[in-house]
């Protein structure tokens, strides 16, 4: 992404943090949990601005691991935590996975949390996007191009929990 901002006029980095920088506690169900994704950006293209926490997934996390990410993705929108990144709105969470089998996986395992919520908040929450990506093929020469993958980032080549083709993450949104 750093390459990518170099070598684009139309995208730039605002911020970028590794797991240690962007490292929080949250109150869940059952005591105090370390959410840690394994970098934060913000980002923006022309007009547009996003925060993202980015999970780099190899495919050998377990489902119960991986659901614990996504809960605690969840508590932190819920808390509004966002302020202690200086944002008037919430990030979102993208998923980098090695093939569609895991995009699958993935996508389950995120409707699997959000199912878990009831009430008003379980409404805003199925409308909170979160973003899953093939990282096959992820090289200097698709980032120099302006891709992170194979494919363009401002293109629709993401995908939604339900497995369908979604917008990147880095077109609209944000503020």
């Amino acid at each position: 992404l750093m390459l990518l901002s170099e070598t684009r006029d139309d995208f730039y980095l605002d911020e970028v943090l590794g797991e240690k920088d962007c490292s929080f506690m949250i109150e869940g169900g059952k005591g105090t949990y370390n959410f840690k994704p394994d970098f934060y950006v913000q980002a923006g293209a022309g007009g547009m601005r996003r925060a993202c926490f980015f999970e780099y997934d190899t495919g050998s996390v377990s489902a119960k691991k991986l659901q614990r990410k996504v809960y605690l993705h969840v508590r932190f929108i819920h808390e509004g935590m966002s302020e202690f990144l200086g944002l008037k709105y919430q990030p979102v969470m993208c998923f980098l996975v090695p093939d569609e089998k895991r995009v699958k996986f993935v996508g389950h395992q995120i409707r699997l949390i959000k199912s878990e919520y009831k009430g008003t908040y379980a409404k805003r929450l199925q409308g909170f996007p979160y973003f899953i990506a093939i990282s096959k093929d992820m090289g200097i020469d698709a980032l120099e191009e302006g891709r992170l993958t194979e494919n363009p980032l401002h293109n629709k080549y993401w995908y939604d929990e339900d497995g369908d083709r979604f917008h990147s993450p880095f077109r609209d949104g944000g503020k």
